[in-house]
């Protein structure tokens, strides 16, 4: 599933998408493992992430 589609299925459930982004997650992390996050980001590298995450709040 991607955040696309995880957005799509929020919204279609009356939710509003509050944060939506892919990141990396090291099992056993790592001194400067956002700042890796962020140059990748910045390269255009943010298709390579495979933890995705997408928040929603209940739309009133």
């Amino acid at each position: 599933m991607t955040v696309k589609t995880l957005k799509k299925y929020l919204k279609e459930s009356g939710f509003e998408i509050v944060e939506a982004e892919k990141f990396m997650c090291w099992p056993w992390g790592f001194l400067g493992e956002i700042l890796i996050e962020r140059i990748m980001k910045r390269c255009g590298l943010s298709f390579l992430p495979l933890n995705q995450l997408v928040v929603g709040r209940r739309s009133s």
